[in-house]
């Protein structure tokens, strides 16, 4: 079976065409271009439009679109979306991408997308409530409870705006102060060391970043502890781009950060995979009630 996923993020939307075979998610081809979500609605969905028409779609089965806002589970309307993605909230998304491509589009949380494909084929394979905690652009939390594909059992927590800094010096798209995503993400991080290279503030080779590092992984530590008390997971999963570069800190931040909740952290192992591939999973194994 061929298909199609989306990974819609704050600062590029990503599609793969995916072959489905034996329970075995294969990726034949990928695509990228810029989301462009200060342009409005309109300029954003054409965007997806032409990151899943750049594949030959008549032989596609199925499509699935994971993007950032929260997203009604059962109908696939964006409920809530930051200025990040301008005129998203109350966007009938899954509605408008099946009449634009005459072909049924199935649309869920990018941070439940990239949940449910660690939780299926990746690192969270065999768990039972299971977090998973996305840095890129944002900070995307979702949950998985029972193993299970329904409105009931995956949860966007939304913890990207949790008040971290309650009234904090940093305003967040969603328009309130001090929310974690403005410290926790990679743009949080960019913005504390004043440089859009992450690699050279992670390598730290001079000292100049280590404050900016110091405050990230703090932060960091204070998220996953919030998650850790409210949710109870057994395991809180750690992906997105921030991610990709963990070679050159995770250990640093990780191991101090274990011993205070119990052992329960992993890095998640698909990498920019996950997005696309847990759209496609969701739209074959999901329970949806107006999708």
């Amino acid at each position: 079976m061929l298909t199609v996923g989306v990974d819609v993020g704050g600062t590029s939307i990503k599609s793969a065409l995916i072959s489905v075979e034996e329970g075995r998610y294969t990726i034949l081809q990928s695509f990228s271009t810029p989301t462009q979500g200060d342009k409005g609605a309109e300029i954003i969905v054409g965007n997806i439009v032409k990151a899943i028409k750049h594949f030959d779609l008549s032989k596609v089965d199925k499509i699935g679109v994971a993007t950032a806002g929260t997203v009604d589970w059962d109908s696939g309307i964006v409920t809530y979306a930051t200025d990040a993605l301008m005129g998203f909230t109350g966007l009938r998304l899954s509605e408008v991408l099946t009449k634009k491509l005459g072909t049924k589009v199935t649309v869920v949380n990018d941070a439940v997308g990239a949940l449910v494909a660690e939780c299926f084929c990746g690192a969270g394979v065999g768990y039972e409530r299971v977090m998973m905690l996305t840095l890129g652009t944002g900070l995307g939390a979702g949950l998985l409870v029972d193993r299970r594909l329904d409105e009931g059992s995956v949860v966007d927590t939304r913890l990207g705006h949790y008040a971290l800094y309650p009234n904090g010096d940093r305003v967040c798209f969603c328009g309130k102060r001090g929310c974690a995503e403005c410290y926790v993400s990679a743009t949080g991080l960019k913005k504390s060391a004043a440089t859009g290279d992450l690699r050279e503030v992670f390598s730290n080779k001079s000292g100049k970043y280590t404050k900016a590092l110091k405050g990230f992984f703090e932060d960091f530590t204070k998220v996953v502890k919030i998650a850790s008390e409210q949710y109870h997971p057994d395991l809180i999963l750690v992906g997105g781009g921030v991610v990709e570069l963990g070679d050159l800190w995770w250990k640093r931040w990780s191991e101090p950060c274990e011993r205070q909740i119990s052992a329960k952290l992993r890095r998640a192992t698909l990498g920019n995979a996950a997005g696309v591939t847990g759209a496609v999973y969701c739209a074959l194994n999901g329970v949806f009630q107006r999708q």
